[in-house]
């Protein structure tokens, strides 16, 4: 990790310690004060009652050694009798005014105000430039000469000095000019002066005052007498609204992530539900001909490029997401070397999903049972009737894991998604060996689409789009009776499949089983069982609309529209979200900052965002049960993304985003960039970027403590000798994209 960032975080461990609770009544930036320099300090916020300097700086420096004799000590300058005093530890400092601070500790020491303090208080007037009021200060005159005053900058993020207004009583300035016209009237000196520990610096109307700054400024001779005073505009605070920071949500849950645009989008089209509908109407967005459009390639490589090209650009975000999510439950992989050159055949694969993704699940059921992409994974593709003479059995591989891990389960369910007991107390079981066996039996004859049979065949890509076709010779017509069901004897294998797969889609588990998953991977990972139950029910019966069992389309709907997603009082709840995924937070640092030109992993680095479609098994690259030993264990809650969150995996993904934000080198082509121009022009108002990160990568959920830490690394670091803008707003949305509370997402 970069060296600069990995000593700031050495300094804030609560980062990689968990979600940080509480907070500060205002998020007040930090000030670095430089060994053996004076630096001319002002305060950015009220601090109320705690405004004395040992309430305010006891805690950075030792008040045993304070004074002109010790190690630091603060100045008041008097501009009346031109002449300057040390101000006692236990005297106020006041607001917008400037002092003299030196510090000769040995160590340069950051200094900050006390957790109670506030934004200053605004005053209405109509020589004030904004409705919010402005933080009036009085500015001293003398009659035939200019009078120079130390004030301060009563502000916590950066501001314009053009933005500010010098008003007096009567005259050309009676109601409010700016720093140009009060120089033009001879009221104030349009230039500003700030020391910077080794030399004075200009400030100009065109240029910006920094929170902490304190600054000479020069009332000239036309100002005695009508009692000048310089306005500070007070900014209102730039929080997001409750429809912006739900919108944020939603696009989290139901998209590869939000952008600004997006969250716009949501709100102009008139919410979630009308986003959801419109969605729904989308053309689908398919992969396969975006892989052909690219040069098609038989490699992995080809088949990523077109997924990121539909995850970060295409306009049916909801029916990708949910695709991905689908993917996760209905898993085919490309870890088998067979696949490793057939990008066409898993490209199919998943435009099945993209296809039925928002349709009917016993639709979707079929054409994954009859991809040759699954017949190959789960081996059912040549899958052979039984031969008592040769010993073959029926191939067992695809008959149980739909049943376990497609569609019902291997233990029975309420319609909440609990599980059901014997009289025992034990679960009990959906399914027995005997109908793994039958089901098998069942679902032989099924090959390539050739005139003759051939189980093993290196395909042609009309073949990998396609799908695997009956061969009567080769399919077991006995009778056969699997729960509870009986297939009769002398069928084809088209009827016995549709007796397999209605048999399995009326089972009463399917509505919860998959449900529930869904809910997992699209908004929480601890459901409660009435949001379990609520969206079971929409999938038994279409609730919304036309009593149709098993519509995906109504169900994600229910799914993102019930009070558990939306509700920002239950996201609150400490039980409450899911650990993003490393592909999703991959793809939302992505489409957040609206990366341009089309996105190529470079060679090599695909280990950090895991890939769709390549788990190490069937079972994906985590159980949805899986829980980590330790408080969410103990808690009797599952956290499934936490079986790939191993600290190599976390390193991998860090260094991967590292170098996407820091260097824009993490992709083949040189244009593949990040678009901060948004961010570059909020970088001068830190706490307005803050703000503006918060919503666009946490949804509003950020806590007060870390927008503190944000705050003070900027402060820190634009206070260096020779600061690199850019540098530090990358460094500040890398802390945000790896810390422990964006992992999660609420």
């Amino acid at each position: 990790m970069n060296r600069r960032i990995a000593k700031f975080l050495q300094n804030a461990l609560f980062l990689i310690g968990g979600i940080a609770g509480g907070g500060n009544a205002m998020a007040v930036s930090t000030h670095v004060l430089q060994n053996n320099m004076w630096s001319m300090i002002s305060l950015p916020a009220d601090p109320g009652s705690s405004a004395s300097v040992e309430t305010i700086f006891g805690d950075d420096l030792p008040i045993s050694s304070y004074g002109v004799t010790g190690t630091w000590v603060i100045f008041a300058y008097n501009p009346t009798t031109n002449s300057y005093t040390e101000v006692p530890t236990n005297s106020s400092l006041q607001a917008a005014t400037g002092y003299w601070m030196l510090q000769m500790t040995g160590i340069d020491v950051t200094i900050d105000l006390p957790a109670s303090a506030t934004a200053f208080a605004g005053v209405a007037s109509t020589a004030c430039p904004s409705s919010d009021g402005c933080v009036s200060v009085a500015v001293a005159s003398a009659a035939g000469t200019n009078q120079w005053n130390l004030l301060g900058f009563p502000a916590d993020s950066a501001s314009s000095f053009g933005q500010t207004r010098f008003a007096t009583q009567g005259g050309a300035c009676a109601s409010g000019c700016t720093p140009d016209q009060a120089e033009a009237s001879n009221i104030i000196n349009n230039v500003m002066f700030h020391y910077t520990g080794s030399a004075y610096v200009e400030i100009t109307s065109a240029s910006n005052m920094q929170p902490w700054d304190g600054v000479w400024v020069a009332a000239l001779p036309g100002a005695n007498g009508l009692s000048p005073r310089w306005l500070h505009p007070v900014a209102a605070p730039a929080e997001a609204s409750d429809s912006e920071i739900d919108a944020a949500r939603l696009l989290a849950q139901a998209t590869f992530g939000p952008s600004i645009s997006t969250i716009e989008e949501v709100i102009d089209i008139g919410g979630p539900e009308a986003w959801i509908d419109d969605q729904l109407s989308k053309p689908i967005g398919y992969h396969l001909p975006v892989l052909q459009n690219n040069g098609g390639g038989a490699g992995r490589t080809a088949r990523y490029d077109a997924f990121w090209q539909q995850a970060l650009y295409a306009d049916d975000q909801l029916r990708q997401r949910v695709a991905f999510a689908l993917s996760e439950i209905l898993v085919v992989s490309d870890v088998p070397d067979v696949f490793a050159y057939h990008s066409t055949l898993l490209t199919s694969y998943y435009d099945l999903l993209m296809q039925h993704g928002l349709g009917n699940y016993r639709d979707l059921l079929k054409a994954v049972t009859l991809s040759p992409a699954m017949g190959i994974f789960l081996s059912m593709m040549g899958n052979e009737k039984p031969d008592a003479a040769t010993g073959q059995r029926a191939d067992e591989n695809y008959a149980r894991e739909i049943m376990q891990l497609f569609s019902i389960g291997l233990e029975q369910l309420n319609n909440n998604g609990t599980v059901r007991t014997g009289s025992n107390g034990q679960p009990l079981p959906t399914y027995q060996q005997t109908d793994v066996e039958n089901l098998a039996r069942t679902l032989t004859g099924w090959s390539w689409d050739l005139p003759t049979w051939r189980p093993v065949y290196y395909p042609s890509v009309s073949q990998e789009e396609g799908h695997m076709i009956a061969f009567p010779a080769h399919h077991d017509t006995d009778s056969k009776q699997f729960l509870n069901t009986t297939v009769p004897a002398g069928q084809t294998p088209e009827q016995d499949l549709n007796i397999a797969l209605d048999t399995l889609f009326a089972h009463p588990n399917v509505g919860p089983f998959i449900a529930k998953q869904l809910i997992q991977r699209l908004v929480t990972s601890n459901p409660s069982p009435a949001y379990v139950g609520r969206i079971a029910s929409v999938f038994n019966e279409n609730i919304q609309g036309e009593g149709e069992r098993g519509n995906l389309g109504a169900v994600v709907k229910a799914i993102l529209m019930d009070r558990e997603a939306r509700d920002a009082d239950i996201a609150a709840d400490n039980h409450y979200g899911k650990l993003r995924e490393p592909l999703l937070r991959f793809s939302h640092l992505l489409r957040a900052f609206e990366v341009q030109d089309r996105v190529r992993v470079r060679a090599g680095y695909y280990v950090a965002p895991h890939a769709p479609l390549t788990a190490n098994s069937v079972f994906n690259f985590f159980s949805p049960s899986f829980s980590p030993a330790g408080p969410i264990k103990d808690a009797g809650l599952v956290a499934p993304e936490f079986q790939i969150n191993s600290e190599s995996r976390i390193n991998r993904l860090n260094k991967a985003m590292l170098s996407v934000v820091q260097h824009d080198n993490y992709f083949t082509f040189s244009s593949t960039v990040l678009n901060l121009t948004t961010e570059r022009a909020l970088f001068a108002t830190p706490q307005r970027l803050i703000d503006h990160l918060n919503l666009l990568l946490m949804s509003g959920s950020m806590s007060d403590n870390l927008q503190q830490l944000l705050l003070r690394y900027m402060a820190e670091n634009k206070n260096l000798a020779n600061p690199d803008d850019e540098r530090i707003l990358r460094d500040v949305i890398f802390l945000v994209i790896t810390s422990a509370e964006y992992s999660v997402q609420q």
